[in-house]
């Protein structure tokens, strides 16, 4: 496979590890009010919610580490695959100091 199918969906899934990183945020914040905000009376019953809550969460989570392992993986093919064109360029890691660092303009690979 070409270096642009591994470059491109490791983007994609960077982009889904984005989304799952926020659904869990969700949860986490819908957990929090869940055990905050209604008491014990309240019609529905609050520990099975939370439960329930947390069971969803956890999926996400197994998920996001799952396509983090496979992003490290794509990562690791498009970088074998590539004939890497590697360039000097300065950055900036404070407003005072910047370093220089050489990279493969087209994997993003550095030295």
């Amino acid at each position: 496979m070409s270096i642009h199918y591994f470059l491109y969906s490791k983007s994609q899934h960077e982009l889904v590890n984005e989304h799952l990183k926020e659904i869990i945020c969700i949860y986490e914040k819908m957990l929090q009010n869940l055990k905050t905000n209604f008491k014990k009376e309240e019609v529905f019953n609050k520990q099975e919610e939370i439960k329930l809550y947390e069971t969803i969460r956890d999926k996400y989570e197994q998920e996001l580490i799952e396509n983090m392992q496979y992003c490290d993986m794509l990562k690791d093919l498009s970088c074998a695959a590539c004939k890497h064109n590697y360039v000097t360029d300065m950055i900036d890691l404070t407003p005072d100091k910047s370093k220089y660092i050489e990279y493969c303009d087209i994997c993003l690979h550095t030295k």
